[in-house]
């Protein structure tokens, strides 16, 4: 952690922020900044099932995984229901669900504080593009998990599923408007590179 630096980050209850003291380097608190944002991309990406994978050409071809291309789905679907006790799988799921919504608030609140950082990067876009690819995958995942906990017997409200797939579409348009904020940042800052060089002004 930069000296003269605090990042107060809460991925549980409530809005989470990144707050800065007092700090003579801007570089340091841009390094801080960095931090935050990486750490809340990695939170974005922590899961309780392995990550899908597309089938591969030789398995679909011989018939060794079934269903097509979206096979990796269906297994961490399965992974994750597995490891849950018998019964209230569904509040485990919506508890889950939750702190990845609550990560995503922490993300597009360090993307907004990066883009005002002196030196925004574009490895901080990438970042944010695949973080936004997780949260789509999450989302569908967690939405898949509901449906077969409801399909097995244990009842799951249609509002509460509709509800989830809205909090986590409004999380990723969230996000996504802080990586294009991001984004113009990074563009704005080597434009202004290019106009300071010598060679530029010739």
């Amino acid at each position: 952690m930069v000296a003269g630096a605090v990042i107060a980050m809460s991925l549980l209850g409530g809005c989470s922020t990144v707050v800065f003291s007092d700090n003579n380097s801007s570089d340091a608190a841009a390094t801080v900044e960095r931090e935050a944002l990486i750490r809340a991309a990695a939170a974005i990406d922590e899961t309780k099932w392995p990550e899908p994978r597309k089938a591969s050409f030789a398995e679909k071809l011989t018939g060794f995984v079934g269903g097509g291309d979206d096979v990796g789905k269906d297994g961490a679907v399965k992974a994750y229901l597995a490891s849950m006790p018998a019964g209230g799988r569904q509040e485990i799921v919506f508890a889950d669900a939750a702190r990845h919504l609550d990560a995503a608030g922490t993300l597009a609140n360090a993307a907004n504080a990066a883009a005002e950082s002196v030196r925004p990067v574009k490895s901080d876009i990438a970042i944010m593009e695949s973080a936004i690819a997780k949260l789509r995958q999450d989302r569908d995942i967690y939405l898949a998990c509901l449906k077969a906990i409801d399909h097995g017997g244990e009842k799951v409200k249609s509002d509460a599923m509709r509800g989830l797939k809205s909090e986590f579409n409004q999380a990723i348009e969230n996000v996504g408007a802080a990586a294009d904020r991001l984004a113009d940042a990074v563009e704005s800052d080597r434009t202004e590179t290019l106009v300071s060089e010598p060679s530029a002004r010739r």
